[in-house]
């Protein structure tokens, strides 16, 4: 089987100040990318819910290239690219129309049951899917994420309606927002999102004061999303800029 496929336009608005594709809205493209896929292939988000479930992303892995320009054309794909017994993994990319890749990524996903928002096993149709469209683009690290090693820098987030989604929780994309707004602003400024890996362990809703404190390591920066008076890590990420 092919992998799905869109062309897109980078609109002026999913751009940052430095006129390149903003991170959050590269991890909604992908976001939409594995929405219609997952539809397309009887495992849509409405089809879940009418069983009492939905997809949960669990992990995120980007390696980028090169952000595309406001105003130009990409293609952007992805695929189901395995399966074990409590995960599924979907592969992306991001190219552009004469076959340059600008961004590489794959994810981790977990089945929930809403009533209770707890993971139920992979159905057996699902662990069968990745073999149909031929090898992975790419795997998740082996290294694990890990907690800042010192105190780092906070920043402080509200929570807001905007920030839901259909799971009626605090949508992936804002979190990856959240973690690159947290980098000291000479780095923003002057540097380039690299690597974006970003484990998700807990859930945000409406009206949670969500504390982001960054760390800067040896070859980038690990930061821990939390809600504040709660120490117990939603997000744990790590991020490299050049």
């Amino acid at each position: 089987m092919n992998p799905w496929a869109r062309i897109h336009i980078i609109r002026n608005y999913e751009a940052g100040p430095n006129g390149k594709l903003a991170p959050y809205h590269l991890a909604n493209y992908f976001n939409e990318a594995a929405a219609i896929h997952a539809e397309k292939l009887g495992w849509g988000i409405e089809d879940m819910q009418g069983d009492g479930e939905t997809w949960v992303m669990t992990r995120f892995y980007a390696r980028i290239n090169r952000m595309p320009d406001a105003g130009e054309k990409v293609v952007v794909r992805t695929k189901p690219s395995g399966a074990d017994r409590l995960q599924a993994y979907r592969d992306f990319d991001m190219a552009s129309p004469d076959g340059e890749i600008l961004v590489l990524g794959t994810s981790a996903w977990v089945i929930i049951k809403l009533n209770v928002r707890r993971p139920v096993p992979t159905p057996q149709k699902i662990q069968e899917l990745g073999a149909q469209f031929g090898e992975r683009w790419m795997k998740l690290p082996d290294q694990k994420l890990r907690l800042p090693s010192k105190a780092g820098v906070e920043f402080k987030f509200k929570v807001r309606r905007t920030d839901l989604d259909i799971n009626n929780h605090v949508n992936n994309a804002v979190y990856m927002g959240w973690v690159t707004e947290s980098v000291p602003e000479n780095v923003y400024e002057k540097s380039e999102l690299r690597e974006l890996d970003v484990l998700f362990r807990a859930e945000a809703f409406y009206g949670d004061d969500v504390v982001a404190r960054t760390s800067p390591e040896s070859d980038g920066y690990m930061h821990v999303l939390h809600r504040e008076g709660d120490e117990k890590p939603m997000v744990i990420s790590r991020t490299v800029w050049s």
